[in-house]
Order: structure tokens, then C-alpha cells, then sequence
């Protein structure tokens, strides 16, 4: 959901937008508004990996493209899926082509995106 500030420090509801995921933390690109979101596509495969850290969980880090308002979606990018390597991300940074996601219990992970 996306809310405004209000004068008084209320939010009021601006927008809403369906991912199909449990997004867990959000990074705004401070240059473009974009945002960039650590996921949990499988949510009941997560809740395992907090019980047992061995058991995997999926992966997956979506970029939200945003209009110059910052209040209506323009596109969707997904920069990383996976539930091999890297278990339950739940954030994500990027510097030039470069992209650092970390977990709730397993490590982290560096790649480099091509794709933006």
C-alpha cells in the first residue's frame, strides 16, 4: 500500500499494489523512487526455514518501477529468484550494476544485474 503524509501526520491511502508475494523490507532508490523489495514467495516454506534454518526457503527480490509521483506502479522487474542458493531473502541493495541481498537466518548474496 502506498499512503501519503498529511499535514497533521495522518496517512491516508494513496494506492495499493498486488505483488503475489510477502514482501518483508523495501529499499527506495534514492535517485529514481524505485523500489526495491526482499520476498517470500512461499510463505509456508519460510515459516519452516524459522524453525529449522537447514530446511530452504525461496527466494526472490522484485524491483517496483514507480512514476515520477512515487504513487503509481509502471512496471515490475524481478532481479533474482531462487530457492537453491540463498534462503528466505528478505532485503535488497543496489549500487551501479551491483546487488547485495540478505536473509532472515542463511547468508548473504552478491550478484551483479545486467537486465537494468
Amino acid at each position: 500500500m502506498i499512503f501519503k503524509r498529511e499535514s497533521n501526520n495522518r496517512l491516508t491511502k494513496v494506492n495499493e499494489i498486488p505483488v503475489d508475494t510477502v514482501p518483508d523490507n523495501l529499499v527506495v532508490d534514492p535517485k529514481t523512487g524505485d523500489l526495491l523489495l526482499g520476498c517470500h514467495p512461499i510463505v509456508f516454506k519460510t515459516a519452516h526455514h524459522l524453525d529449522n534454518p537447514v530446511e530452504p526457503a525461496a527466494s526472490q527480490v522484485l524491483m517496483l518501477h514507480m512514476d515520477s509521483n512515487g504513487t503509481n506502479l509502471t512496471g515490475i522487474t524481478e532481479l533474482f529468484s531462487d530457492d537453491l542458493e540463498l534462503y528466505g531473502s528478505t532485503v535488497a541493495t543496489l549500487y551501479k550494476n551491483r546487488m547485495l541481498i540478505g536473509t532472515i537466518l542463511h547468508k548473504m548474496m552478491y550478484c551483479e544485474v545486467n537486465i537494468l
